[in-house]
């Protein structure tokens, strides 16, 4: 459930309208900007309940930073960034087609023709932000934020999010998941999680592996599955089998196999321009080396190196099964194998003397007969002996520790410093507004500006034209004129409207207000009206209704 509410004012210029989807930690609306003629946008939330503290939200000013310069057609820009209460929020255009969860529910599964498209389109909004000096990685690509501005034209969304500020919000909010697991690659669930641009890859295979099927691999269970063991799914034999083979090579355990977003980008348009797939014949061999692992914005970590496999006797192969292998796909021999019994005889009797000397040397060491290794002769043998504990390592690192704790406390208390400041400051502006007012001496002037209850017939009259303004049976044309009449009937844009509705009361500026009638339809009762000696209204209090409920 959101946290925040339809008709909400956020910001204090954002009217949330519609409610469109959340995530591990954010929320999206569909919202009405009060300040732009009411433009039509969508604005991402992050942390919605608690908000982030003041080291996340640095982290997150500083990348969005970094991101907010990118441009390119495929790429959903960020308008405005700021912070409410803590909580960081986007302001993007608003695209009113959905993702790709809204064309699989409403149209089914994709063409062929649709999957070029988006090959070809996210596969360069991705080799944009892959190709930066210091590469982008998305980290979370799935149906969701691949978006649709125009019915063919595919953006991608919510990149720029790096691993470091989805682990710093998800400390923030009490431990909610972050990651996607069904689109996320085997290497994030290694013993030692890595990230690089292969990843995204990864990623973009299985949604479209998805669009094409309508099922997510491995029951959701996400790349992970490879590494103990599973194989990589094949496309449904309506698709061709080309096709087949480039989503096979982006979901491949191996990210050295698996494409770059350059070549999808290119294959994708080959298709679009010719009607068919074109696969360069080093597909799954690793014709482009995937860049270095690494965390966005973050320490390098790599994945573990692969440990040798041990020499092993070789076994007679069984007769594996005949593949048709598509004109262009790649195609591999199996190396002429030579036969050297001489060399193999020997290495197996020098294998064999090997482990007779072992066994001799174990029995004696187990008779007393020889000693074994002290630290001299393993210095003889090469190797270092275990250097002892160095106690000024110990007492530096304690002293680091409490160093990192005086600054923490520190901060602390800087913060407070500045809230007691803040308050004080408030506290004397308060007292100097009250000495100010009490000074004023009562005279006929201060007391014609004093606002005063009007007729019940005013009251009659304005509570018909807010709820001309509210009803969608009458054209927009007409409401937004109204509006604009009414509006002129308030002192100024900022007089306070105080609504009552459900035994608590709301206060909104009387431009607000008014947008609010003529975008959600209700039923207004106006209960008091105040205004000045010229007439203008300088409070207003009422309550309103659905007007579904009439």
């Amino acid at each position: 459930m959101p946290v925040l509410k339809q008709n909400e004012i956020f910001a204090g210029r954002y009217l949330l309208s519609h409610f469109l989807g959340e995530g591990g930690f954010s929320e999206v609306w569909k919202a009405l900007d009060l300040m732009a003629d009411d433009a039509v946008v969508a604005i991402k939330i992050y942390a919605p309940t608690k908000g982030l503290d003041d080291y996340g939200l640095r982290q997150f000013r500083n990348e969005f930073t970094l991101t907010h310069s990118l441009s390119h057609p495929h790429l959903l820009r960020v308008h405005h960034y700021d912070i409410v209460e803590g909580s960081p929020y986007l302001i993007m255009p608003y695209c009113p087609y959905g993702s790709l969860t809204t064309v699989l529910r409403e149209q089914g599964v994709l063409s062929e023709r649709q999957l070029a498209l988006v090959m070809r389109q996210i596969g360069s909004a991705l080799a944009e932000i892959h190709g930066q000096e210091a590469p982008i990685i998305h980290q979370d690509i799935k149906p969701d934020n691949i978006l649709l501005l125009q019915p063919e034209v595919f953006m991608l969304a919510d990149f720029g999010i790096s691993n470091r500020i989805r682990n710093t919000i998800q400390l923030d909010t009490s431990g909610t998941q972050t990651l996607t697991v069904a689109y996320a690659p085997p290497e994030r669930f290694d013993r030692r999680p890595s990230s690089d641009t292969s990843g995204d890859i990864f990623s973009l295979g299985v949604t479209l592996y998805e669009m094409c099927t309508d099922t997510i691999p491995w029951e959701g269970a996400g790349g992970q599955c490879l590494l103990k063991g599973a194989a990589v799914p094949v496309l449904p034999d309506r698709y061709a089998p080309e096709l087949s083979a480039i989503l096979e090579a982006c979901m491949q355990a191996d990210r050295r196999r698996r494409p770059t977003a350059r070549q999808l980008h290119q294959w994708g348009k080959h298709y679009l321009e010719t009607g068919r797939w074109e696969i360069p014949a080093g597909l799954a061999s690793g014709a482009e080396p995937a860049q270095a692992p690494q965390f966005l914005a973050g320490p390098l970590t790599t994945a573990p190196a692969p440990k040798p496999e041990p020499l092993r006797q070789p076994t007679p192969a069984k007769a594996a099964p005949l593949r048709t292998v598509p004109p262009g796909i790649r195609r591999q021999t199996a190396p002429k194998r030579t036969r050297m019994p001489s060399v193999v005889a020997a290495l197996v009797a020098l294998a064999l003397l090997a482990g007779a000397g072992y066994w001799v040397y174990h029995e004696l060491l187990k008779k007393g007969v020889i000693a074994a290794p002290t630290e001299r002769t393993a210095a003889s043998l090469g190797q270092e002996p275990e250097p002892a504990p160095d106690p000024l390592q110990d007492k530096l690192k304690n002293m680091e520790a409490e160093l990192q704790q005086a600054n923490q406390r520190l901060s602390w208390q800087d913060s407070i410093s500045r809230l007691q400041a803040r308050e004080k400051i408030l506290l004397e502006a308060r007292q100097e507004e009250k000495q100010n007012a009490s000074a004023v001496p009562s005279q006929p002037q201060a007391e014609a500006a004093t606002p005063v209850v009007r007729t019940p017939g005013i009251r009659q009259q304005l509570q018909k034209e807010l709820n001309q303004i509210s009803n969608p049976q009458n054209s927009r044309e007409q409401r937004s004129g109204w509006k604009q009449e009414a509006l002129a009937r308030f002192a100024d844009g900022s007089v306070r409207v105080l609504d009552e509705s459900d035994g608590s009361v709301q206060e909104y500026r009387a431009g607000i207000f008014l947008t609010m009638l003529l975008t959600s339809p209700h039923q207004v009762t106006v209960r008091e009206v105040k205004t000045d000696q010229n007439n203008k209204i300088t409070e207003l209090r009422v309550s309103k209704d659905p007007i579904a409920a009439f």
